[in-house]
């Protein structure tokens, strides 16, 4: 998936008042501005946004 203009800006402001690493902050604004599911192990580092994450290695239960 491409970062558009939306995503850029929403990413930009994710990192206020905490910086959080560019990747992660490009992969939730995305998920954020199109209503995506993150599918990730690393649930903790997206968390604090209160984005939609989804573990498909985690057994359900």
């Amino acid at each position: 998936m491409d970062v558009d203009q939306e995503a850029a800006e929403a990413a930009a402001l994710l990192h206020v008042p905490v910086s959080r690493p560019a990747h992660d902050a490009l992969i939730a604004a995305a998920a954020v501005v199109h209503r995506l599911v993150v599918a990730t192990r690393n649930g903790k580092d997206f968390a604090p946004w209160g984005i939609v994450i989804e573990n498909p290695w985690e057994p359900k239960g």
